[in-house]
């Protein structure tokens, strides 16, 4: 992982472990959110990882998409996290994507990856803090193992539920969902 990379992570990761430190935390400045920008902006903060491990990550995202309400550094937190760890388990040449739908009372974001999913447990343990799929290998000490637990918090502390979705041997898709409370 390249030098900027790393360390950006490990910032997110301490930001988010602030958060779920602090119990009584509540998303603040929440306004509607820009997915579309809010993936490029992950996406672009995300690349030099992609390039070193010559993987790919496309994106789907509907031409008309109902704006969820929330904090936007938040969420591009959330989002950088997930597609952070899709990178590490999609191994060498994988793809990432990240798709985002729209529904009557939600907006979902999904980041799936291509990798090896999940081989040896199921897929509650992934939100327990401080837990790692692999602890023998190299792709556990990219992280904390807090990751996903904060994700989770900070998705629910905005009205949201976090999914996931894995088969061994073909991937992981982790979606969120951000409910739709101000509907235009």
């Amino acid at each position: 992982m390249s030098g900027t990379t790393a360390e950006m992570v490990r910032f997110v990761e301490s930001i988010l472990a602030e958060i779920k430190v602090d119990r009584a935390w509540m998303p603040v400045d929440s306004r509607p959110l820009d997915l579309r920008r809010i993936i490029r902006r992950v996406r672009t903060a995300m690349q030099p990882l992609l390039e070193e491990r010559h993987q790919t990550m496309q994106t789907i995202v509907p031409s008309l998409l109902t704006r969820p309400t929330g904090n936007e550094t938040w969420i591009h937190h959330v989002l950088t996290n997930l597609v952070h760890n899709a990178a590490k388990h999609a191994g060498e040449r994988g793809t990432i994507v990240v798709s985002v739908t729209d529904h009557d009372e939600c907006v979902a974001v999904t980041v799936s990856d291509n990798g090896h999913g999940l081989v040896n447990t199921g897929r509650e343990r992934l939100f327990e803090e401080f837990y790692q799929e692999e602890p023998d290998s190299a792709r556990s000490h990219e992280g904390t193992g807090l990751g996903l637990a904060i994700v989770r918090n900070v998705v629910e502390r905005h009205g949201g539920k976090v999914y996931v979705t894995t088969a061994a041997g073909l991937g992981t898709m982790v979606s969120f969902t951000l409910p739709l409370t101000n509907r235009e």
